[in-house]
């Protein structure tokens, strides 16, 4: 064991000692401090849970005391940690028509083509936004 190696173990937990005896590949007398660090950061650094994201995105519905442009927002803001690629745009417009309270926007919504639905959702957020501003203004 080289003499780093032999330091950083002693100044670390006895987990690490644990973990650098299961380590496997090449010989332990080959294994630099960096590889132990990788690996105790795999050990230790908690896993990412992707099942709670994708319920609170899938389950998100607008409230009925809630705008529009509070609901797509919040959407989109759960959107961003996935990674849906090419689908995020159809995942958005999904979870917009199973989720939108007001039922005659939904009869609209459902109408609209894929191609033409995000920019028609952009132009309804920008004219709400548009609104807020006038009357904040006034």
């Amino acid at each position: 064991m080289k003499e780093p190696v032999a330091r950083l173990l002693n100044l670390t937990h006895v987990e690490a000692l644990k973990l650098y005896n299961t380590l496997k590949g090449s010989k332990k007398e080959d294994i630099i401090v960096t590889e132990i660090l990788e690996e105790l950061e795999k050990y230790w650094i908690p896993k990412k849970n992707e099942i709670m994201p994708h319920y609170n995105f899938f389950n998100r519905k607008q409230k009925e005391y809630k705008n529009f442009y509070t609901f797509v927002t919040s959407l989109r803001e759960l959107v961003v940690d996935y990674e849906f690629g090419d689908l995020e745009e159809k995942i958005i417009k999904t979870r917009i028509i199973l989720g939108i309270y007001s039922a005659p926007f939904l009869k609209v919504a459902i109408g609209i083509p894929m191609l033409n639905f995000i920019p028609h959702v952009n132009l309804c957020l920008s004219k709400v936004s548009e609104l807020k501003f006038l009357q904040d203004v006034m």
